[in-house]
């Protein structure tokens, strides 16, 4: 018998930006559902821990242009 149990599956369900009152990226977390056989098991994984400064700066930029067009395109 195996000692542990292997995922079967992994599907990335959402990604949550998380930023303090001005606006600065400070967290990036995913929900994984995770299934092993035929259970399944909702995980979240704080990506944020695994990306490198440059990255970090890359999701801030990313988050600023999505916050800009939405604002584009609902504020008008």
């Amino acid at each position: 018998m195996p000692k542990s149990i292997t995922a079967t599956s992994i599907n990335l369900e959402s990604i949550q930006v998380q930023r303090d009152q001005a606006g600065v990226v400070d967290g990036l977390w995913a929900t994984l559902n995770v299934a092993y056989g035929e259970s399944h098991v909702r995980e979240e994984y704080d990506l944020w821990t695994e990306l490198s400064p440059t990255q970090r700066d890359a999701v801030q930029d990313l988050y600023d242009t999505l916050v800009q067009s939405a604002q584009t395109t609902y504020l008008a």
